[in-house]
């Protein structure tokens, strides 16, 4: 599916007259990875086995752990989110952990910390349960937005490896999920903030950000959330939480309607 301007996806008709925010019951901003499919936990085992690797110098696992995340979040400038930055995180975090206990970090060193990274580029797809059925059974009654962040080429990957994109409206890529953008996208689409919401698990990217810009959100923790985005919800009682991406059709009283779009 081709990229139309920058992080988005050409959608024939993404807003008809049928189909748009405002001609239909809501409107619902949905997170990708670790909402519609498993992201993180592939990233957690890839730390494993980095520490794995960095005690086998002498290293102490949980600081190389640290030291992973502190290089990781470091590279977000350059790299943005997602397995370019991580892999070269490994690479500088090898390269700290070694040069603190006066050890060489040559190049066969560095390539290896940099290998576990390197299944995250084509890290397998596994929808998290009854995405689908639920997608269909919200379709007919919301305008569904995808919007995530991260590198386009990756994110794009995934997207056309889940064959989620012609259940929605519209699919944006962001290099962040902050206030601006949520203010840019209830703007470009005339969102109504009442009647709008973001879906997600990551409190500081899905929910603080959208409801800063006025929107309301739902909540679906993820055990594996990505160490940076937890933080305290700052105004839950414009936050709904739920267990299971399943339990939207109810929360919303949606009847099912499997297999329709």
């Amino acid at each position: 599916m081709p990229l139309e301007g920058r992080g988005r996806l050409k959608r024939p008709n993404a807003m008809t007259q049928a189909r748009s925010p405002q001609t239909l019951a809501r409107t619902l901003l949905i997170d990708a990875d670790d909402t519609l499919w498993e992201g993180s936990i592939y990233y957690l085992e890839c730390s494993h086995r980095f520490r794995v690797y960095m005690a086998t110098f002498g290293c102490d696992p949980d600081e190389a752990l640290r030291e992973l995340r502190a290089a990781e979040l470091e590279a977000v400038p350059d790299f943005g989110y997602g397995p370019p930055g991580f892999c070269h995180g490994l690479e500088v975090a090898c390269q700290r952990l070694l040069t603190r206990i006066s050890r060489p970090a040559g190049p066969d060193e560095l390539a290896a910390a940099r290998a576990f990274g390197e299944p995250m580029l084509e890290a397998p797809m596994v929808l998290l349960p009854d995405v689908r059925p639920t997608l269909q059974a919200l379709r007919p009654s919301s305008w569904l937005l995808l919007l995530t962040k991260g590198s386009p080429t990756v994110q794009r990957g995934k997207i056309e490896r889940s064959a989620l994109a012609p259940l929605f409206d519209t699919i944006r890529i962001e290099q962040e999920k902050d206030a601006a953008v949520y203010h840019r996208l209830m703007d470009e689409f005339g969102l109504d903030p009442e009647n709008s919401w973001m879906i997600g698990n990551s409190p500081r990217s899905d929910i603080n950000a959208a409801n800063a810009a006025g929107l309301r959100a739902i909540h679906i923790p993820h055990a594996a959330t990505w160490m940076g985005e937890p933080e305290e919800i700052q105004q839950p009682a414009r936050v709904a939480t739920l267990h299971r991406f399943a339990d939207l059709p109810a929360f919303f009283g949606v009847t099912s309607q499997a297999g329709k779009q």
